[in-house]
């Protein structure tokens, strides 16, 4: 079928392929593509990093969730925006306080004007939808345990633990990486 097509793609030399790839796997919902997926949050592209991140969000992914908090800390703007979005759809009552948080980091990142607006508009939306979800859950629902992955914070440390990376022998630090929509 279709996914096993898709993940190839998440390698490709082409950041739009890559972003594409991501995100048609997360319009359809393919649980199995869940470690490819992962790998690629480690992409050099805000554009491909935010697209797993929508990915995670549509299959409603709460295997990923920690990994999603980790974009909340992301350079990019889109990034950090589409990690916010993912976690309101995933639900995960455990993130409610690094929701709030990320309200604050606002001005660590300089976020200012309408973009500053439509951050804080997606936070509140996404603290409002754990709230749905926390009242809709069975009284007593254990929270979910942080899992046993090495990596935390360090993203090389992490893609370490992850395995190996899908952009083998790609300039992470090539000066001429193009940002979406002007953002950093």
């Amino acid at each position: 079928g279709a996914p096993p097509l898709l993940v190839p793609l998440l390698a490709d030399k082409e950041e739009k392929v890559r972003a594409s790839a991501a995100f048609a796997l997360g319009m359809i919902g393919e649980r199995k593509a869940r470690q490819a997926l992962s790998y690629a949050l480690g992409d050099p592209e805000p554009e491909v990093r935010s697209s797993v991140l929508v990915a995670l969000g549509l299959m409603q992914d709460d295997e990923g969730v920690d990994e999603i908090i980790e974009a909340l800390d992301d350079e990019s703007f889109d990034v950090r925006y589409d990690a916010v979005w993912a976690l309101g759809q995933i639900g995960e009552p455990d993130a409610e306080e690094r929701l709030r948080g990320a309200l604050v980091s606002m001005e660590r990142f300089g976020v200012t004007g309408a973009q500053r607006e439509a951050f804080s508009r997606v936070v509140q939306d996404s603290l409002e939808r754990l709230r749905t979800t926390e009242h809709a859950m069975s009284p007593g629902r254990p929270r979910r345990p942080a899992p046993a992955r090495g990596g935390g914070r360090d993203p090389a440390r992490r893609r370490a633990a992850l395995g190996p990376s899908l952009h083998p022998g790609r300039d992470r630090t090539d000066p001429h990486r193009r940002r979406r929509g002007g953002h950093a």
